[in-house]
């Protein structure tokens, strides 16, 4: 229960607002490297966790750093050869897919009755600049993402090699939060346990999905399953994007029915994996009301981009853990909570 004056002390709130702005503003000019940073860190826990396990199997810690990074290595380099490959193939039979396409249009082409010719001849006299002024934003994109790229890749690296010192300072810097102790520990484990029991289930649902499309038929089954696997980390909203592309490409390929069939097998398949295996693996619920994990995924979009989409159940976990840790600001925390306190 708090009292009035906790509930509506002006300076506290204004004190709250104010350095939530700062913070965010600072968040948003400092995407480009701390959306990369902030998701090669949650793959590092991963890993970390793994690297403990192997240290209780008996492993000494240089030896445990050692398994745990050729690990990283071969998972990063699967995922892109599987990929990459099916990529590959994709960009091969676009053809294919463009005469399926204009097989299931032909009202359009034949009230249109223009070709891709004679658009071109319809473009303005500044096409030319139209078209640097595209290739130079590209190239830009391109090296915004392999900057990414390279922080998500290598940053895990470093965080793996120096994990033991690291760990013994955040546990230096939580024993010097006075009566914060307890609260710390615990966000901690759940965050942890959060990341790992979603990474479990998200592999899971990507290979059953992988699987199930094989079996249908549908084209580039690694790489759906692959695509499934991340956006399962974005809820509620990863499902429908992750389904949307081989759902088109069935009914390229084999008509509506395909199509409805994809739609109906990876919504069961989404279904069990988010409301049974999920609750079963993690033994508890997410403490956050369904509209705010809705609304953070753009909210963190805003901020942080691609990343902050990945990263909204986590990055949203953390704050409603500070929010809960001091109380002035405690009833905000539980305001973003799934049940009344």
């Amino acid at each position: 229960m708090y009292t009035g004056i906790q509930l509506f002390r002006p300076y506290y709130i204004l004190i709250v607002l104010a350095c939530g702005v700062i913070l965010l503003a600072g968040m948003k000019a400092a995407s480009p490297i701390l959306g990369p940073v902030l998701c090669a860190g949650f793959i590092s826990i991963l890993f970390i966790v793994l690297k403990h396990w192997l240290e209780k199997k008996g492993f000494s810690p240089r030896l445990a750093v050692v398994a745990v990074i050729l690990l990283y290595f071969t998972t990063l380099a699967g995922f892109v050869l599987a990929v990459g490959v099916s990529l590959l193939q994709l960009g091969s039979q676009l053809p294919l897919y463009q005469e399926g396409l204009e097989s299931l249009l032909p009202s359009a082409t034949e009230c249109g009755q223009v070709s891709f010719a004679d658009l071109l001849t319809l473009l303005p006299s500044d096409a030319i600049d139209l078209l640097m002024t595209t290739g130079r934003g590209v190239i830009a994109l391109l090296g915004d993402l392999l900057t990414a790229a390279l922080i998500v890749v290598f940053t895990p690296l470093f965080i793996l090699a120096e994990s033991a010192g690291l760990t013994r300072k955040l546990q230096g810097v939580i024993v010097h939060l006075s009566g914060r102790m307890e609260s710390a520990e615990r966000f901690g484990r759940q965050m942890v346990e959060y990341l790992v029991v979603r990474t479990e289930v998200n592999l899971a649902n990507g290979v059953v999905n992988g699987l199930f499309f094989a079996c249908i038929g549908v084209d580039f089954a690694i790489l759906w399953g692959f695509l499934a696997f991340v956006l399962g980390y974005v809820v509620y909203v990863g499902f429908w994007l992750a389904v949307i592309p081989p759902m088109v490409l069935a009914w390229l390929e084999m008509g509506p029915a395909a199509a409805l069939l994809v739609l109906i097998g990876a919504g069961i398949i989404n279904t069990v994996a988010e409301y049974l295996l999920f609750p079963h693996l993690a033994g508890y619920q997410l403490n956050l009301s369904p509209l705010v994990i809705f609304l953070s995924i753009f909210f963190w979009w805003l901020i942080l981009g691609a990343f902050g989409v990945l990263l909204a159940v986590p990055l949203t976990m953390a704050v409603q853990a500070i929010l809960e840790t001091w109380d002035e600001t405690r009833w905000l925390g539980e305001l973003l909570g799934n049940e009344s306190p």
